[in-house]
């Protein structure tokens, strides 16, 4: 989503936008992480979505 052509959900384009906007002008390292293993992001982003 961040790096390759993925159909990205309306509601999180500005985001995604944004995102890839500013790692094209630093160095960083974007990967996936299983939800499974990540379970404090994976709330966290479970009580974001809602506003979203």
């Amino acid at each position: 989503m961040i790096k390759g052509n993925y159909n990205i959900p309306w509601k999180m384009e500005d985001i995604i936008i944004r995102i890839q906007n500013i790692s094209s002008t630093i160095i960083c390292e974007v990967r996936h992480c299983y939800r499974e293993a990540n379970q404090v992001a994976d709330a966290l982003a479970k009580s974001i979505s809602i506003y979203i």
